[in-house]
Protein backbone atom coordinates (compact mmCIF):
# COMPACT_ATOMS: atom_id res chain seq x y z
CA UNK A 1 0.00 0.00 0.00
CA UNK A 2 2.92 1.94 -0.13
CA UNK A 3 2.22 5.28 -2.07
CA UNK A 4 -1.32 4.60 -2.59
CA UNK A 5 -4.11 7.21 -2.16
CA UNK A 6 -6.96 5.25 -0.15
CA UNK A 7 -10.44 6.65 0.29
CA UNK A 8 -12.18 6.34 2.89
CA UNK A 9 -15.77 6.33 2.82
CA UNK A 10 -16.73 5.03 6.55
CA UNK A 11 -17.64 6.17 9.48
CA UNK A 12 -17.17 4.55 12.87
CA UNK A 13 -20.72 3.17 13.76
CA UNK A 14 -20.40 0.80 16.34
CA UNK A 15 -22.37 -2.57 16.29
CA UNK A 16 -24.87 -1.46 18.62
CA UNK A 17 -28.61 0.09 18.34
CA UNK A 18 -28.78 3.55 18.91
CA UNK A 19 -29.32 4.56 22.43
CA UNK A 20 -32.28 7.51 22.51
CA UNK A 21 -32.17 8.16 18.62
CA UNK A 22 -28.20 8.87 18.86
CA UNK A 23 -25.60 6.28 17.19
CA UNK A 24 -22.06 5.08 19.13
CA UNK A 25 -18.89 4.65 17.05
CA UNK A 26 -16.56 2.15 17.92
CA UNK A 27 -13.96 5.17 18.35
CA UNK A 28 -13.63 7.83 20.79
CA UNK A 29 -12.34 11.90 21.18
CA UNK A 30 -9.23 11.20 21.35
CA UNK A 31 -8.45 8.78 17.89
CA UNK A 32 -10.41 8.65 14.69
CA UNK A 33 -10.93 6.11 12.25
CA UNK A 34 -8.51 7.72 9.63
CA UNK A 35 -5.94 7.51 12.38
CA UNK A 36 -6.37 4.07 13.29
CA UNK A 37 -6.16 2.99 9.61
CA UNK A 38 -3.27 5.22 9.25
CA UNK A 39 -1.10 3.45 11.81
CA UNK A 40 -2.33 0.19 10.49
CA UNK A 41 -0.60 1.50 6.90
CA UNK A 42 1.35 4.74 7.72
CA UNK A 43 3.01 4.63 4.02
CA UNK A 44 -0.71 4.93 2.35
CA UNK A 45 -2.25 8.25 1.42
CA UNK A 46 -5.79 8.31 3.49
CA UNK A 47 -8.36 10.73 2.34
CA UNK A 48 -12.06 10.98 3.75
CA UNK A 49 -14.39 11.02 1.14
CA UNK A 50 -18.18 10.55 0.14
CA UNK A 51 -19.13 9.60 4.02
CA UNK A 52 -21.51 12.29 4.13
CA UNK A 53 -23.04 12.25 1.52
CA UNK A 54 -26.36 10.18 1.52
CA UNK A 55 -26.85 7.28 -1.11
CA UNK A 56 -29.89 9.47 -3.33
CA UNK A 57 -27.49 12.01 -3.98
CA UNK A 58 -24.72 8.90 -5.20
CA UNK A 59 -26.74 7.80 -8.19
CA UNK A 60 -29.01 10.37 -10.59
CA UNK A 61 -29.40 13.01 -8.35
CA UNK A 62 -30.72 16.26 -8.94
CA UNK A 63 -29.04 19.72 -8.16
CA UNK A 64 -30.22 23.42 -8.41
CA UNK A 65 -26.75 24.02 -7.97
CA UNK A 66 -23.14 22.13 -8.17
CA UNK A 67 -22.78 20.53 -4.55
CA UNK A 68 -19.59 20.96 -2.02
CA UNK A 69 -17.95 17.56 -0.96
CA UNK A 70 -15.86 18.02 2.28
CA UNK A 71 -12.53 15.64 2.16
CA UNK A 72 -9.77 15.43 4.99
CA UNK A 73 -6.23 14.09 4.71
CA UNK A 74 -2.61 14.94 5.27
CA UNK A 75 -1.41 14.73 2.27
CA UNK A 76 -1.95 17.26 -0.35
CA UNK A 77 -1.42 15.17 -4.19
CA UNK A 78 -3.89 12.58 -2.45
CA UNK A 79 -6.51 14.85 -1.74
CA UNK A 80 -5.94 16.41 -4.81
CA UNK A 81 -6.19 13.15 -6.81
CA UNK A 82 -9.65 12.42 -5.05
CA UNK A 83 -10.80 15.77 -5.71
CA UNK A 84 -9.88 15.17 -9.67
CA UNK A 85 -11.67 11.67 -9.71
CA UNK A 86 -15.08 12.88 -8.25
CA UNK A 87 -15.33 15.28 -11.24
CA UNK A 88 -15.33 12.57 -13.37
CA UNK A 89 -18.75 11.42 -12.46
CA UNK A 90 -21.27 14.06 -14.78
CA UNK A 91 -20.29 16.84 -12.75
CA UNK A 92 -22.60 15.73 -9.96
CA UNK A 93 -19.74 16.21 -7.32
CA UNK A 94 -17.65 18.79 -8.51
CA UNK A 95 -16.60 21.30 -5.51
CA UNK A 96 -14.35 19.82 -2.97
CA UNK A 97 -13.58 21.60 0.35
CA UNK A 98 -10.40 20.40 1.87
CA UNK A 99 -9.13 20.19 5.31
CA UNK A 100 -6.11 18.72 6.78
CA UNK A 101 -5.78 16.26 9.24
CA UNK A 102 -2.43 16.14 11.56
CA UNK A 103 0.68 14.04 10.72
CA UNK A 104 0.53 10.96 11.99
Amino acid sequence: MTGKTIIDTTNPIADTPPSNGVLSFFTNMNKSLMEELQALAPDAHFVKAFNSVGNPSMVNPSFDTKPTMFICGNDDNAKKEVSKSSTCWDGRLPILAKQSLPEP
